[in-house]
């Protein structure tokens, strides 16, 4: 069994995904957590969206086997919970996604243009700054001229980037980098919310 661990914080909440096979299975007491769930909110879900692993599979001091999810669990734990923010992604899913698919049999995401750093970034803090600066002057032409269709590449949040890459950048080069983006985006008469 090929097993890979990786740890993601979400404010002061730490969610552990177990790689297995190219597939990602959730540890169910971080999710359950994070969602505000009940700890026996997993035993509900079906027999192939659960899987307990032995923690020598990973490296660590055998004990109590982890109860993981898959992620199509993860997805109907996310729908179980009343927390806020599993509220937003239970409407995208019933008001966005679900009925885009019923009506034309697919859901496609549209490409839009967002205050963003461009993937793959680097570690370097000024070579970040450059590749933000050049997606500001990118926004800033669409914004002048609307009419003119321009192909962009995808564009991700800086968060996005940290969660996507397990890297991350902590205290005043995090800050430093922010700081510059907005100043560079509001120069460019471009509000970034943060």
């Amino acid at each position: 069994m090929t097993t890979q661990l990786t740890t993601f914080n979400f404010k002061s909440l730490t969610v552990r995904v177990v790689e297995i096979e190219g597939e990602p299975w959730f540890v169910a007491s971080d999710v359950i957590k994070a969602l505000g769930l009940y700890a026996s909110e997993y035993r509900r879900l079906d027999d192939n969206e659960k899987s307990l692993l032995r923690r020598a599979h990973l490296g660590l001091r055998e004990g109590r086997p982890m109860v993981i999810v898959a992620e199509s669990g993860l997805y109907k734990l996310i729908m179980r919970s009343d927390k806020p923010g599993a509220k937003a992604f239970q409407d995208w899913v019933t008001k966005e996604v679900l009925p885009s698919i019923r009506k034309t049999g697919s859901y496609s995401v549209k490409k839009e243009v967002q205050p963003a750093v461009r993937k793959p970034i680097t570690t370097n803090e000024s070579e970040t700054i450059k590749l933000m600066a050049q997606t500001i002057d990118r926004l800033t032409a669409l914004q002048a001229n609307p009419l003119i269709t321009v192909e962009v590449d995808p564009l991700i949040t800086f968060q996005q980037y940290e969660a996507n890459t397990h890297q991350y950048v902590e205290g005043p080069t995090r800050q430093h980098i922010l700081d510059t983006t907005v100043g560079l985006a509001k120069h460019r008469g471009i509000d970034l919310a943060r």
